[in-house]
């Protein structure tokens, strides 16, 4: 019994020792190949989930990298800003999406959920400090260490097929427009889409303020977006949740509200996502403008004008 439990025991440690060492070597390639690390002329980051996913395509944003990922919180977009920040001194301007999904209490949806912290963690926790580790899991009912071992070797499987660094940066988001089309702008109804809740998860507050501290201390000019949207019937709850925050950080931030903007036939997949042609339209839009005119165009532009 006694020469069982000794068998039982020697490989238990045997594969905590394989985890340990997997988990090491994966953040040795992700140290090597860095996603976070831009090109040189790259002075503005896109974060944030789908909405800005699908709505800003990099390609045609000059000087931009977008890393928004569809059901990011922002305790992810703080960790990317980061992370981004330590390895690239010339990023001077955040655009993060700021919709009425964020002002919702997306936890038991998005950050909370077990399958979506098992997917996200497979990621991230090379790139989370135990400060952060900590809040997670004080926020969680699931205890996170089973998550984090069982990721290991599936992240170790992701990165010997691929070790490309542009390739690992997509794992952490990226410009993606819905591939739906709806015919017609008004052409169908859509409310079943939209949340009803104003209130923000307590972890989505807390890492929202905590991207508002890190762009003040690194003097990041911080834009919050509300892309355009087939159904815009909570802008004004978008705009009561930002002027909270401004508030709170003395004008730290500015608010540009496109959701009623004007857009192409044909430009939504769905209620509240830009698809490929949406996509391409606003970005151009932007580009042209330039986000200081950004606003006032959206305004002047607007359906409710």
């Amino acid at each position: 019994m006694k020469a069982y439990l000794q068998q039982i025991l020697f490989f238990l440690l045997l594969c905590l020792t394989c985890i340990v060492g997997l988990f090491f070597l994966v953040k040795a390639v992700f140290e090597k190949h860095n996603p976070f690390l831009f090109e040189n002329n790259i002075n503005k980051i896109i974060l944030g989930h789908s909405h800005a996913e699908a709505a800003l395509d990099d390609q045609i944003l000059t000087n931009t990298v977008n890393l928004a990922h569809s059901a990011d919180g922002f305790f992810y977009s703080y960790v990317k800003l980061k992370e981004s920040l330590k390895h690239n001194d010339n990023i001077d301007t955040l655009i993060l999406a700021f919709t009425p999904t964020d002002i919702s209490d997306n936890d038991a949806r998005w950050t909370m959920d077990k399958a979506h912290l098992s997917s996200r963690l497979s990621k991230y926790i090379y790139f989370i400090n135990p400060e952060d580790r900590k809040a997670l899991q004080s926020y969680s009912n699931t205890w996170l260490l089973p998550l984090i071992i069982k990721s290991v070797p599936l992240e170790f499987s992701n990165l010997l097929r691929d070790r490309n660094r542009t390739k690992l940066r997509a794992q952490f988001g990226g410009y993606d427009p819905k591939e739906t089309v709806l015919l017609k702008n008004g052409e169908e109804s859509l409310n079943a889409e939209v949340q009803t809740d104003n209130e923000m998860s307590k972890l989505d507050d807390e890492y929202l303020r905590n991207i508002i501290l890190l762009c003040k201390e690194s003097s990041i000019n911080l834009i919050l977006l509300n892309p355009p949207k087939f159904n815009d019937s909570r802008k004004d709850a978008v705009k009561q949740a930002f002027e909270s925050y401004r508030k709170d950080y003395s004008n730290e931030m500015t608010l540009i509200d496109c959701s009623s903007l004007v857009m192409p036939n044909g430009s939504y997949g769905d209620g509240t996502h830009l698809n490929d042609v949406g996509g391409e339209y606003f970005s151009n839009l932007i580009e042209q403008q330039g986000w200081k005119n950004l606003k006032r165009y959206c305004t002047t532009h607007s359906r409710n004008n």
